[in-house]
């Protein structure tokens, strides 16, 4: 019995700091959500996304309604979560970059840039664009490079762009996973998809037709 109390108190002493050390994080009582009225009709919400970013810490969900007249930059985040709330759309007249980043999850976004590319990804891991839309860019919808990973899930378009649908290089990979919709990159003004020193899979439910030339140009997967 003696040898029985030795052994759990010893082990108390080692798990009870731990564990009060996890309860006190402040990760681990709740996550932190900013919410975005890019109307300006919320005055208890961040009027930008520009203006919730600074604010945003690994692990935050920045969360966005209305439409933002604003280019996005996201450099060197970690686990970061931006988008509409579930089941909506926000638009964001700009472009949205995501550079020297992990982790990034981009839902319900629809990007249009009329001066340049839509959502442009470098050097980042991880970089998942759940329902999310690049079309009507200046552009191309979606540049990746500098071995890159990232996921098109759900479902998507990238069409109408006046320089293409997808620009993929640097070792970089995309990987469409269209379950529960359609991946559209049509109609473009330039190559539906280009990869050079890239790799693209697609799953699902994927078009690619009538772009001006390039890769998979009338390829229809599913």
């Amino acid at each position: 019995m003696n040898a029985y109390r030795s052994l759990l108190s010893k082990a108390l002493r080692v798990l009870v700091p731990g564990i009060l050390m996890l309860l006190c994080s402040p990760g681990a009582l709740r996550a932190q959500f900013l919410n975005v009225d890019c109307s300006g009709t919320n005055p208890y919400a961040y009027p930008s996304i520009n203006a919730a970013l600074p604010n945003a810490g690994p692990g935050a969900f920045i969360l966005v309604t209305g439409t933002c007249n604003e280019s996005v930059s996201l450099y060197g985040q970690n686990a970061l979560n931006l988008g509409a709330y579930f089941g909506g759309s926000a638009q964001i007249n700009g472009n949205v970059s995501v550079n020297h980043s992990e982790n990034i999850y981009l839902y319900g976004l629809s990007v249009t840039n009329s001066s340049g590319d839509g959502i442009n990804v470098n050097n980042s891991r991880g970089v998942t664009l759940d329902t999310c839309t690049s079309n009507g860019n200046a552009g191309v919808g979606l540049s990746v490079g500098g071995m890159s990973d990232v996921s098109v899930n759900t479902a998507g378009s990238f069409d109408y762009n006046a320089k293409g649908g997808m620009n993929i290089g640097g070792n970089s990979i995309v990987q469409v996973g269209a379950w529960a919709g359609l991946v559209d990159i049509s109609n473009n003004g330039g190559p539906g998809i280009f990869a050079s020193q890239a790799n693209f899979s697609t799953m699902g439910s994927t078009t690619v037709a009538n772009n001006l030339a390039g890769l998979a140009n009338h390829l229809k997967a599913r």
